[in-house]
């Protein structure tokens, strides 16, 4: 099952870093692209994913429990604030986008060190 969670930790930071690079270059060459929506959806699901598969299988370790708990709060706002209409601000988005960017970044980073030093 670690197998199967360092792949899907390691998709979230792809789909992420793939999302925020499509939004730096819709902001270079101002004009709307639809596959950056669909770009949006797969990181956000498969965050969500990750998110819940991490709370099952990873309650031993402390700090990717507690991560995962964040997480999970941060998907419920979401979501409820979705579900209510509530606007937020431009600069949500930049903290959903760079929380989920550095998290998954540092698991995989973190792996790949203890990997290259072992």
């Amino acid at each position: 099952m670690k197998r199967v969670l360092h792949l899907l930790d390691t998709f979230v930071f792809i789909a992420a870093t793939v999302a925020i690079a499509s939004v730096f270059y819709e902001g270079v060459v101002l004009e709307w692209f639809t596959v950056v929506g669909v770009l949006f959806i797969i990181m956000d699901s498969s965050f969500i994913l990750s998110t819940i598969a991490n709370l099952i299988f990873c309650r031993k370790s402390k700090v990717t429990f507690i991560f995962s708990l964040i997480s999970l709060g941060m998907i419920v706002v979401a979501l409820a604030a979705k579900g209510l209409d509530i606007e937020h601000p431009a600069i949500a988005l930049v903290f959903w986008f760079f929380y989920i960017w550095f998290y998954y970044g540092i698991r995989v980073s973190k792996r790949l060190w203890i990997k290259q030093s072992a």
